[in-house]
């Protein structure tokens, strides 16, 4: 390999770890947008945390693309032996970039584990969950229906099962039916048959 070549896989190398950090910063900000509710289901706590890592993030994405966009410049000269990764418009801007990205996904994760603190999972979760529950059941059992919202209720079932009992009795009337019919057919497909022959 060639010096030239040397320098164009250090290109190539920083080129692909920029383009790494923008992939993890938008997937990181797409996806903490979108379950950021589902996850933290009651309420957020430390909710600048989350906004100031999307901004950290962002502002990652736009130094990657000026490193991309310094990269192509200094590939575009043509001139292999002039190529120098450390030239200050390039490291300048990957370690920006880096720096971006480390701060962004360091308020991330405070913002999680503040968040995982808060919201605890687990028994202790479950046992407050069920304490709530136990406490509705309670509440529900405590208040008594009133003798006319009974009766009504009681009206409501004799008139549903009159109404299924009135559905028994037509299919049991379309049984019948069926069978006098089901019966005519052999009498008539019998006669058919003899008339043939």
């Amino acid at each position: 390999m060639t010096s030239e070549d040397i320098k164009v896989k250090a290109f190539d190398t920083i080129l692909e770890w920029s383009k790494q950090l923008i992939t993890i910063a938008s997937a990181t900000i797409v996806l903490s947008a979108t379950f950021v509710k589902d996850i933290f289901s009651d309420t957020i706590v430390y909710q600048g945390w989350l906004f100031a890592s999307w901004i950290l993030f962002i502002f990652s994405i736009v130094v990657g693309i000026l490193v991309i966009g310094s990269l192509a410049a200094y590939l575009n000269t043509g001139d292999g032996s002039q190529l120098d990764v450390y030239k200050p418009s390039i490291w300048s801007t990957a370690l920006a970039q880096g720096a971006l990205f480390l701060f962004g996904l360091g308020t991330f994760l405070w913002f999680v584990y503040s968040n995982v603190s808060a919201h605890p999972i687990g028994p202790s979760a479950e046992k407050s969950s069920y304490e709530q529950l136990t406490e509705e059941v309670k509440k529900g059992f405590e208040q008594t229906a009133s003798k006319a919202d009974l009766k009504q209720l009681n009206d409501k079932v004799d008139h549903f099962e009159k109404r299924v009992e009135e559905l028994r009795t037509s299919v049991s009337q379309a049984e019948v039916r069926i069978g006098k019919l089901e019966t005519e057919l052999r009498r008539h497909t019998a006669k058919r048959g003899r008339s043939r022959n």
